[in-house]
């Protein structure tokens, strides 16, 4: 979840499991920059639930999905697109720049 160079403290709770254990954890740590949070589903599975993404929505964070459901009111790409990363780095940019 926090890459070894931002030396993110562990969460004294263990592995946040649960969506509201890590939004606990997010606000906890004191983030130098504004990290960017991207979810992908696994091919093999039905993909994200509903109540998932419906929590994604209500998350201090920048979000995005890759999924082939895309949520209205969450940034998606769709894992299909041959240009997938190209995309998610422009809105990345586009993104940072709102910031």
């Amino acid at each position: 979840m926090c890459p070894k160079k931002h030396h993110c403290p562990k969460s004294t709770e263990g592995t946040p499991r649960t969506l509201t254990e890590l939004k606990i954890y997010w606000q906890l740590l004191d983030w130098e920059k504004h990290p960017i949070l991207i979810f992908y589903e696994e091919t093999n599975l039905q993909g994200f639930s509903q109540t998932f993404l419906d929590s994604l929505t209500r998350f201090d964070a920048t979000v995005c999905v890759i999924t082939d459901s895309p949520h209205p009111a969450i940034p998606s790409f769709s894992p299909q697109d041959p240009h997938l990363i190209q995309s998610i780095m422009n809105w990345v940019q586009r993104t940072i720049l709102e910031i």
